[in-house]
């Protein structure tokens, strides 16, 4: 069995960064943006917060709809104790509304995932416990997830605890919601494994893991360098990976990914931490979304939207 390839493979030695939009109003600043995913059926835009990117687990789920060309806050949700908001994914075959993928009932410690959950959108509501009504799989530890929204695919991402390194499984949306991780795997050889450089974290050349997309049987991750301070005491350009994987394993180099991308957030980045990154224009060329975080310092956390293509 293999992930079928229903898209093209974007080409990340040719991308290049434009804005979409700057300055997007979250429902509440006191909770850091971390992560994005866009609906194709219904055309919303969704962005996840934590509460202070800290250990509590509790997030909020942003609704996004155009208006006159403008992103613009619609409704949210309140998901007290579903992890950190690393990644998500919205599934929707057809109707008005969507349902979502996310990590749930989060260590105590990290306030990471220890499973996957899912729920459908109701409009401006708060679910408790990090365990919807609908579901909840136990898989094991600093779990995300994301989804294809358009093949109805999903990715999780988890930590071994026989090597303490990071691997993907992907399975149909539909056979997980029934079967959970006893689902059929999509990926011939079994979890796929991520390459260890975007798993490290630290100060110096150390990057930071900061989200993934899945779209057919490509899987696109971002990871972040922590950039020391320059001489002068002001941040450094902060650089950032992403890096592109075939899951079949075909076209993937002697490292274990296709190719990847260093871009920079700029100088005047502030602090301009990359979060999130979502398959984007399902009707024509394959396109990468991402946003990068706008710190004012909470209460007045925003964030800006950026293309890459």
């Amino acid at each position: 069995m293999s992930v079928p390839i229903t898209a093209s493979l974007i080409n990340l030695t040719t991308l290049t960064a434009s804005d979409l939009q700057n300055l997007i109003s979250v429902q509440d600043g006191h909770y850091n943006p971390q992560s994005l995913c866009y609906s194709p059926v219904t055309g919303y835009l969704y962005m996840l917060q934590v509460l202070e990117a800290g250990t509590a687990g509790n997030l909020i789920l942003n609704q996004y709809h155009k208006v006159s060309g403008t992103w613009t806050l619609n409704g949210y949700m309140y998901l007290n104790g579903f992890g950190h908001g690393t990644s998500f994914g919205v599934f929707n075959s057809s109707g008005s509304t969507d349902w979502f993928f996310t990590e749930g009932g989060d260590d105590p410690l990290t306030g990471r995932g220890l499973g996957i959950t899912w729920f459908k959108w109701v409009h401006n509501t708060t679910i408790n416990g990090g365990i919807s009504p609908n579901g909840y799989w136990p898989i094991g530890s600093d779990i995300s997830c994301a989804v294809d929204p358009g093949q109805q695919y999903l990715a999780v991402r988890s930590r071994s605890i026989l090597d303490g390194k990071f691997y993907y499984t992907v399975w149909g949306v539909g056979p997980f919601l029934t079967l959970g991780p006893l689902a059929p795997n999509l990926i011939d050889a079994g979890p796929f494994p991520e390459y260890s450089q975007d798993s490290r974290t630290g100060s110096g050349n150390a990057y930071a893991f900061q989200g993934f997309a899945i779209w057919g049987s490509y899987l696109y991750t971002i990871s972040q360098q922590v950039s020391p301070p320059t001489a002068s005491g002001s941040p450094d350009q902060q650089k950032w990976h992403c890096r592109s994987y075939d899951l079949n394993g075909t076209l993937n180099n002697s490292s274990g990914y296709i190719a990847v991308s260093s871009l920079h957030a700029g100088p005047t980045a502030t602090p301009g931490e990359i979060e999130g990154i979502t398959p984007w224009n399902f009707g024509g060329p394959e396109q990468l979304a991402f946003m990068i975080t706008s710190n004012g310092g909470s209460p007045t956390h925003k964030w800006n939207l950026h293309l890459l293509s």
